[in-house]
């Protein structure tokens, strides 16, 4: 049986980090996006590739997003 302090050490550590410290483990987010190019400039991000007319569309870019909640999405 343990404690911990307010921050999540484990309070018989003092301030030295063990394995019995709590962590913060954030939810992932794991996507994958389709970037549209246009000819004008414009980028359109949507769920798949076919989403738009392809008219004026110069390129289209798979994008794989992995990365933990909360970093700049």
């Amino acid at each position: 049986m343990t404690c911990w302090t307010e921050f999540g050490g484990n309070i018989n550590s003092g301030d030295n980090e063990t394995l019995f410290d709590l962590v913060e483990v954030k939810p992932r987010i794991k996507r994958t996006v389709w970037l549209h190019v246009f000819d004008n400039g414009d980028v359109i991000a949507a769920l798949n590739q076919a989403s738009y007319d392809i008219t004026n569309r110069i390129a289209c870019v798979k994008v794989e997003i992995d990365c933990d909640e909360g970093e700049g999405l």
